[in-house]
């Protein structure tokens, strides 16, 4: 287990920076590059992040897509065990912009079908005096 110490002026691509993975290592070793697709799923939001220079609209599939659109289909049919899934951009999601609860689990999710816990635990705010 790790422990990252993180700014509200972190982005969430800065956090997933900060994650390493040895099957990350392993990929990268055994097919000569890097997956870099991957997403945090916080709070029924998945921050989706696809890799330096793709982008969605290109072509770029985010690894969250299987399941938004699984979800989708379920609220299509009734079932609102699957409301409100949405998505967002890594990228331009910084910490302070999250609504986290303490002690709650997160996920990251990398690398086809990896997954981490991200469990946050203390949360320090900064005052600024003039």
């Amino acid at each position: 287990m790790y422990e990252f110490l993180v700014l509200g002026t972190n982005s969430l691509l800065e956090l997933k920076e900060c994650i390493e993975c040895q099957t990350d290592k392993i990929l990268q070793q055994q097919q000569q590059y890097r997956l870099e697709a991957c997403s945090f799923f916080i709070e029924g939001t998945f921050y989706d992040y696809l890799g330096e220079g793709r982008s969605i609209g290109e072509g770029g599939i985010p690894l969250s897509s299987p399941v938004v659109e699984f979800a989708r289909q379920k609220e299509q049919e009734g079932d609102t065990l699957f409301k409100n899934f949405k998505t967002e951009n890594m990228q331009r999601t910084r910490l302070s912009d999250l609504e986290i609860r303490l002690g709650s689990h997160y996920f990251y999710l990398h690398a086809v079908n990896e997954r981490h816990v991200v469990l946050p635990k203390v949360f320090i705010k900064w005052y600024r005096f003039v």
